[in-house]
């Protein structure tokens, strides 16, 4: 190829990477931090504090997704008092907003509006305050990846390795409520005396501050109904892109009993001759997640 020629590809090919990094384009790496899923934002100003009887008012606000997964098929539910406040609008609102990503840092915003009245009240009454409760309920999916070090020669031959093995944590969130937060790496024997097997102790946390559940059950949550596999998250893990053995059949870490501890394997083993190398360990978790937010309104009779 003609040197000069050549030497154009290069510095239009540097040009494009430029104006790719300078319209905003997000490194993938600084996505996945953060400790938050859906958030639910109402103006300052909605509901007013005090209302009349008979007077119609609304609630504003957003829902902005500052996670990293897609939310297809959430849904938002309204609680009131029926004898203080009646509502124009659905008491189930579905929600669906994209989670952040390189070409969309700050994620999808929804924007929500309850139309609601305060009822007349009883002639003994002369001002009443009336809660109206706000619940999100949706399935998230947190995805984690870190470095770490597998060292294959247990009898400890070979001095100046490349890496050690130890455990590593992560304080800051993957961009979803719940974070993995640890990942240990221990070798045993293997039956085959050329190779040792990895056993890998995955701890998670609810960091949200919400309410975990099977993803399956994501409406009947939020209105009301019995909801299946409560405080339990499916859990699978993968060395690269070989996908590890975790439990007996589906993985569950479970956050009410502290049993948010996830151990997985991979049984056909790792040779010795590999010696100390550093690889990558994916996690992911699936689950449902709820939140709730809570606004009161004083009904006064009106003059």
């Amino acid at each position: 190829m003609n040197v000069r020629v050549l030497s154009v590809l290069i510095i239009l090919a540097l040009l494009c990477a430029c104006t790719q990094f300078r319209f905003g384009r997000t490194p993938e790496a600084s996505i996945h931090t953060g400790t938050r899923g859906l958030v639910l934002q109402i103006e300052p100003t909605t509901p007013p504090a005090k209302v009349f009887a008979k007077d119609p008012f609304a609630v504003i606000g957003t829902i902005t997704n500052e996670g990293t997964a897609d939310v297809e098929s959430g849904v938002l539910t309204v609680g009131i008092d029926d004898a203080f406040v009646s509502m124009e609008t659905p008491r189930v609102i579905p929600i669906r907003v994209a989670g952040r990503s390189a070409l969309q840092p700050q994620g999808e915003v929804q924007t929500v509006r309850l139309d609601l009245s305060a009822k007349e009240l009883g002639s003994v009454t002369e001002t009443v305050t009336s809660t109206i409760l706000l619940t999100m309920c949706y399935a998230y999916k947190t995805s984690a990846s870190s470095t770490i070090c597998i060292d294959t020669d247990l009898e400890k031959k070979t001095a100046n390795k490349p890496c050690t093995m130890q455990a590593v944590g992560s304080a800051g969130g993957q961009g979803a409520p719940i974070a993995v937060t640890r990942i240990e790496t221990t070798l045993s024997p293997s039956a085959d005396r050329s190779r040792v097997i990895p056993l890998f102790t995955i701890t998670l946390d609810n960091v949200g501050g919400g309410q975990v559940f099977g993803a399956e059950n994501t409406v009947d949550v939020c209105t009301g109904k019995p909801a299946q596999n409560a405080n339990n998250a499916v859990v699978r893990a993968y060395l690269v892109d070989k996908e590890l053995t975790c439990g007996e059949g589906t993985a569950v870490a479970t956050f009410d009993r502290k049993n948010n501890v996830v151990r997985c394997t991979l049984p056909e083993g790792i040779d010795k001759s590999r010696g100390a190398f550093s690889t990558l360990v994916r996690v992911e978790a699936d689950y449902g997640y709820s939140t709730s937010t809570s606004k009161n309104v004083q009904i006064v009779r009106g003059s």
